[in-house]
């Protein structure tokens, strides 16, 4: 009996102690929220041209060249302090680059090297340090993370012939949905308003995580094919970006 009645007070107990503690998480999280001046946020979009490379990491499949690239984007600043600033949004944009492997050296109908093709939906968090307004122009450093998810990937193949059409194979099932990079860049900003102002960045982005399924890419798909390699490979894509847009 006495078993049970300090079962039955720790019970109550540990259940008071459970709701004292979200009560004082989503108390906190109130407070953060609460405490963001939301009106100090700043909007924008951008346009990014950028180069863009394959880094292979593979004992067959070998980088051969970078290729141009493009996208857009909306951004988010939020100051923290009058020279450093946290920065997010949303970006759509491809990247890829130029390979080959001993696959497409056997090609005879395409050539040697092929390339590599994806599009990714990009949330970037960043921080921020810029110089005091001068003349109405600032500079800034900018360096974070992103996490990217991939909506498309395929291999392009190029014709021997002029007159013969590019080849294409969907590389959706060789590709992680998913991937992690990190950024750095400098710009600079030119105030054109009261909240307004235009800017450009140039970025370093380099992917921290392997984009390529290195199973099924060491897997026979479909049935009855050969599998593409024979040992798991690496996929490390990076890009140098010049991003121009406007904050309001």
């Amino acid at each position: 009996m006495q078993k049970k009645t300090i079962a039955y007070f720790m019970l109550i107990l540990s259940s008071n102690l459970l709701a004292q503690q979200n009560y004082d998480v989503n108390q906190n999280m109130n407070r953060v929220v609460s405490s963001v001046d939301f009106s100090r946020v700043q909007f924008g979009i951008k346009i990014t041209p950028a180069i863009s490379w394959i880094n292979a990491i593979h004992n067959d499949m070998q980088a051969e060249g970078a290729t141009m690239k493009f996208g857009v984007g909306a951004v988010a600043n939020y100051p923290l302090t009058s020279i450093l600033s946290l920065v997010s949004g949303i970006n759509y944009h491809g990247f890829g680059g130029y390979v080959f492997d001993n696959k497409s050296l056997s090609y005879t109908d395409t050539l040697s090297s092929y390339k590599l093709n994806y599009t990714e939906i990009e949330i970037p968090f960043a921080l921020k340090i810029q110089t005091l307004p001068l003349n109405k122009t600032s500079y800034f450093l900018q360096g974070g993370f992103s996490i990217g998810f991939i909506t498309s990937a395929n291999e392009k193949r190029f014709p021997t012939t002029a007159k013969a059409k590019p080849v294409y194979e969907n590389l959706n099932l060789y590709t992680n949905p998913t991937r992690i990079s990190y950024q750095l860049g400098a710009g600079m900003e030119y105030s054109i308003g009261r909240k307004s102002n235009i800017f450009a960045l140039i970025s370093y982005n380099s992917a921290i995580s392997n984009i390529a399924n290195s199973n099924n890419y060491t897997s026979i798909i479909p049935p009855n094919s050969t599998a593409r390699y024979y040992s798991p490979i690496e996929i490390l894509p990076g890009s140098m970006e010049f991003a121009v847009g406007i904050m309001f």
